[in-house]
């Protein structure tokens, strides 16, 4: 299961989903913006979630969106 994320969708309600997919399926990607990714990390360990594997996406000016696997 992946799920991907803006910069306005890094939010403790969205955390409280993250909570229960990683909970549901055996593999729970989520797909972060760089910008986000301290963010992220603090509401991940607020949570004690350590199944969540991560990676971020960034945008460059050309358009190209990059993945990074963390």
């Amino acid at each position: 299961m992946g799920e991907v994320e803006m910069e306005e969708t890094i939010d403790p309600q969205s955390a409280n989903r993250w909570q229960m997919l990683s909970k549901a399926f055996p593999s729970f990607w989520l797909y972060i913006p760089k910008s986000k990714l301290e963010e992220t990390r603090k509401l991940l360990q607020e949570r004690k979630l350590k199944n969540v594997l991560l990676r971020i996406w960034e945008v460059d000016e050309k358009g190209t969106v990059t993945i990074t696997e963390l």
